[in-house]
């Protein structure tokens, strides 16, 4: 915009340039026409009279009230392309366009009539078609037998309307860019004062122009912060470092604080005008975007990094070398070298050498072709020399072509986990050696207590059989409680020895039908099935994995106890079987008595009654069978009830179809 201003005064002075040379030729010309009239000219001031003529800058006609041409200098003859001869004696007609001889020579007329001294500016088209521009000046003069005629003196001034076209042009188009630009422009003077500024730095700014044109550059009304938030100072700004130090100043970042207490983040590159003209110009670009995505990058950042330090997993990376890059807190901890130590190391290093060929054997078939491994465990040796056992599963990262750049390892201390398994271990393998010899106990004692016992039920009842009713009361009741206690003892002696027997005499797991099993147990379960009027219905059962004897001994407990403990109504019985993620659920519903909630886990214990051998005879060895041939299964087993509302029991068995 300071060009163009530049441009206009040029053309104005050039203008008043134009006009001061006219006037000193009519100065001229009216002191030659005055002589003129009042002292004939001899023929060398004739001569010198039309030299000085044809010598003026400016061209000088003389023209009748008929359009008619009296004289004519060189300058004035050469406009038409002529010669100041044959230009005399022709008439306007001759040498304008018909339209403009006709506005020309009515405008004389009326000039003449009136004897008025006019200045204006007069444009006509030649006779070559070319459109021209001058600034006249006319006056009346004496013509000596032709009257008053006029004297026009004129200066060509087409070159000077085509710049001053050219520039409106110019001028329009640097407006149209000035607003249109997409970065804020502002112009200030050689004092510091915003003269000029564009639409976007209205809407960049939050200032209107005329407001904006009532500051500095270095006004207390702006609010500047710079980049970390603290105030900018005034000498600090991109424009009023451009204008005092005369150079440009490039990508300042600052933040202007709104009325709206908001902050709008700018990049500023400021540039002095030519001194000639003075000031300087401020570009800014908003950046507040930028900025905001910055500040969530840095707190992103700032919390990635604080997360990665504060876990308890170590994390490093290597580069494909091996050599260790980027590590975590955790990782130095874990393996107690200093940070100036661990660059020097690679991961080599730091893990015994029995390990190296099975970690080299994970990056060449799993890490390098899909870019993860599997998690695996190894070991890593510590600076002290402690072996640290570790699992870890490890990352392959790309660069921007593709190609493998470096390996990320989530690594965990397995320490306290490993030596919780060898406890573990330990721990199983003595309860496994004490289960076997409770096993062995249990049948050894049950075994070998079957003949002594025998012997005792025997004797007794045969005393029972001799002597009954030929002592007295009291005898005959002590001989029948010995009897019934040695009989429970021998029925308990041999539950002990069937419950020993469910893992010392067990089959081999084979595929086994459900429903044949069930068949099994409700044909050894005839006749009280029979007696009671029990109904057993099903669902279609599945084919599991299983040893078929101890699942008919499962099903024969799980039904006889819905027939042994059903109340007034006959007992039914359903069998159903439903799949329950990897495993097969089988339920067996009963319309019974019920169980209280509790006493649920109580059943499953070794000889638990909930009655009295009165009420309902046996010794409460069958759930706890049940359980331990569910538990060798791989299963469970649960009961849901009511008191009085029957009972379902329910058992799993892994599907390993």
């Amino acid at each position: 915009m300071a060009d163009m201003q530049y441009s206009y005064d040029e053309l104005a002075r050039e203008n008043a340039e134009l006009r001061a040379r006219l006037s000193e030729a009519e100065q001229r010309i009216a002191a030659y026409g005055t002589y003129v009239e009042t002292a004939p000219l001899s023929r060398f001031s004739e001569i010198v009279l039309r030299e000085i003529l044809n010598k003026l800058a400016a061209g000088v006609l003389v023209q009748n009230a008929d359009g008619r041409y009296l004289y004519a200098n060189q300058r004035a003859a050469a406009v038409f392309g002529l010669t100041p001869a044959e230009v005399v004696g022709k008439s306007m007609s001759d040498l304008l366009a018909p339209e403009d001889a006709q506005t020309y020579l009515e405008r004389n007329r009326k000039f003449i009539a009136s004897r008025s001294f006019e200045e204006y500016e007069r444009t006509f088209t030649l006779p070559s078609g070319e459109r021209t521009f001058f600034i006249c000046d006319q006056v009346l003069v004496n013509a000596q037998g032709e009257g008053y005629a006029l004297l026009t003196s004129s200066i060509d001034i087409t070159a000077h309307k085509r710049a001053e076209a050219d520039l409106q042009v110019a001028l329009a188009k640097y407006r149209t860019l000035f607003d249109a630009f997409p970065l804020g422009i502002t112009v200030s003077d050689a004092a510091g004062q915003i003269v000029e500024t564009n639409a976007m730095a209205e809407r960049l700014l939050g200032i209107g122009s005329e407001a904006q044109r009532q500051r500095q550059i270095d006004g207390a009304e702006w609010q500047i912060v710079r980049a970390d938030g603290s105030p900018m100072a005034a000498d600090d700004y991109a424009s009023v470092r451009a204008l005092k130090e005369q150079r440009i100043v490039h990508n300042v970042e600052m933040g202007l604080v709104t009325s709206a207490d908001t902050t709008t983040w700018i990049n500023v590159t400021a540039a002095p005008l030519p001194p000639e003209l003075g000031g300087v110009v401020i570009t800014y670009s908003d950046i507040t975007e930028r900025k905001q995505a910055e500040e969530a990058l840095r707190r992103s950042e700032h919390a990635f990094r604080t997360l990665y330090e504060s876990m308890p997993d170590a994390f490093v990376s290597v580069d494909l070398q091996g050599a260790i890059r980027h590590y975590n807190r955790s990782f130095r901890d874990l393996i107690g070298y200093t940070d100036e130590e661990i660059p020097q190391l690679s991961y080599q290093d730091i893990t015994p050498e029995q390990w190296h060929a099975a970690e080299d054997q994970i990056v060449q078939d799993q890490i390098m072709p899909r870019g993860y491994s599997e998690v695996y465990e190894k070991e890593y040796r510590s600076k002290s020399g402690a072996i640290i056992p570790v699992e870890l599963r490890t990352m392959l990262t790309r660069d921007a072509q593709g190609q493998p750049m470096d390996m990320w390892a989530i690594i965990r201390d397995i320490t306290e986990r490993k030596r919780a398994e060898a406890e573990l271990r330990h721990a199983v393998d003595e309860l496994t050696r004490s289960n076997a010899d409770l096993q062995q106990f249990a049948y050894v004692a049950s075994h070998d207590l079957q003949e002594p016992l025998r012997g005792v039920v025997g004797m007794v009842q045969l005393l029972q059989q001799r002597y009954q009713g030929q002592i007295d009361a009291r005898a005959d009741q002590y001989i029948a409680l010995a009897v019934d206690s040695a009989t429970r003892m021998q029925v308990l002696i041999n539950d002990l020895l069937t419950f020993s027997r469910v893992d010392r005499l067990a089959q081999p797991f084979v595929s086994t039908c459900v429903m044949a099993a069930l068949d099994v147990a409700q044909a050894n379960l005839q006749v009280a099935i029979q007696e009671s009027a029990a109904v057993v219905t099903h669902d279609d059962l599945p084919t599991v994995w299983a040893d078929l004897n101890q699942l008919t001994q499962l099903f024969q407990n799980l039904i006889a106890n819905a027939i042994k403990f059903h109340g007034d109504v006959p007992p039914h019985i359903h069998v159903g079987a439903e799949r329950r993620d990897a495993a097969w659920c089988i339920s067996v519903c009963d319309n019974g008595i019920g169980i209280a909630p509790d006493y649920f886990e109580r059943i499953f214990v070794i000889f638990q009654r909930l009655h009295s051998r009165q009420a309902y005879p046996g010794t409460g060895i069958g759930l706890a069978l049940c359980k331990k041939i569910v538990e060798r299964h791989g299963g469970q087993i649960w009961v849901e009830s009511r008191l009085g509302q029957g009972a379902t029991f329910f058992f799993t068995i892994p599907d390993r179809s």
